[in-house]
């Protein structure tokens, strides 16, 4: 049975890439400490995010030259992939550590797998040393594992104190920096829309002086007060996730520099419509649907977007998006990478 190592500690994206290896008859262990341990032989190294393998922060130099001789390491003994999720990382993107440590990982792969073409061409760009390498777009994946059996929007509502008329706005995900925070707030506050709640599901979580931190925070907390918005600040668990999204009208997506996200094929799973920028593989993604898109980073626009959201025909935008879901396949992000390194 081949083996194939996911050295990555995530739960969600990789459990599933995991399943979709099983399903192949591979053999899969995961676990960030697996790279660095080396103790085991390996048909492939399927590497994610690569500021995970210096704890989410920017590499040293000594632990940058640990991971590059680990990744010349596992290249004499096994084919490695890396799935491209982040052009840089959320936090210090521009640290210029993370540009080596980016660099020298596709220095040393066999070949990057991108969720869309648009992916491509951004890495390429910014990273020259990725076109000497195989790069394969292998699609996006769906989030189908989280839907229901039933869904009870209207129990998910009561739930949250939520009425069959309100227009529900849902944040689902941490707000990495302050300019997300604005984002939302403004073009929540400008939006024209009857009736509008903001479902809040996560936290403001930002690098910074303590007590800067400590003022956004509290002024964050009592805009979201004063505004009545729902709030969910703790961890969801896979069971409950359905509640907010069938609860919600829209979700949005208020990223200023991300590549992906696993927002589209949230919205897309539930065939709920989504507020995205018209930036990095967005655009590409929900290409032929009625999602909207907004102008990066501004908020009257994305005020628009939601305010279009709220015109939509509920039925076409389920079909659209549920057929999105449909066409972003785990398996075919197994066998296309597979392929694509001569394991196929």
């Amino acid at each position: 049975m081949p083996q194939v190592l996911i050295p990555s500690d995530n739960r969600d994206f990789v459990f599933q890439l995991a399943a979709a290896y099983r399903r192949r008859s591979w053999d899969v262990v995961v676990g960030a400490s697996n790279f660095d341990l080396q103790s085991a032989r390996y048909d492939l190294v399927h590497l994610q995010w690569p500021e995970e393998l210096s704890g989410w922060k920017p590499p040293s130099e000594s632990r940058l030259k640990d991971i590059v001789l680990r990744l010349d390491g596992w290249a004499q003994q096994a084919r490695v992939i890396i799935t491209v999720h982040n052009l840089l990382p959320h936090r210090q993107w521009n640290d210029p550590a993370y540009h080596t440590l980016f660099e020298a990982v596709y220095q040393r792969v066999s070949v990057l797998a991108h969720f869309t073409e648009t992916s491509r061409q951004i890495v390429a760009t910014e990273f020259p040393v990725a076109n000497t390498r195989s790069n394969v777009v292998t699609g996006g994946f769906n989030l189908d594992y989280l839907l229901p059996a039933q869904h009870d929007p209207e129990a998910a509502r009561q739930q949250l104190g939520l009425s069959s008329d309100d227009f529900v706005v849902l944040v689902f995900g941490g707000l990495r920096e302050w300019a997300e925070v604005t984002l939302v707030r403004d073009a929540f506050a400008t939006t024209n829309v009857a009736r509008k709640r903001l479902l809040m599901c996560g936290r403001y979580d930002e690098f910074g002086p303590v007590w800067r931190q400590r003022w956004r925070r509290w002024t964050w907390a009592r805009w979201l007060r004063k505004n009545r918005a729902i709030t969910i600040p703790e961890y969801i668990p896979d069971a409950e996730v359905h509640r907010v999204l069938d609860a919600s009208d829209v979700l949005l997506l208020p990223r200023l520099r991300a590549l992906n996200s696993g927002l589209p094929a949230l919205a897309a799973s539930f065939g709920k419509p989504l507020a995205a920028p018209r930036y990095g593989a967005f655009p590409e993604l929900l290409n032929g649907t009625a999602n909207p898109l907004y102008e990066t980073g501004n908020a009257r626009d994305l005020a628009r977007a939601i305010e279009e959201a709220s015109r939509l025909e509920r039925p076409t935008i389920y079909n659209q998006n549920r057929d999105l879901a449909e066409s972003w396949d785990w398996d075919a992000i197994v066998a296309s990478g597979l392929q694509a390194v001569g394991l196929g």
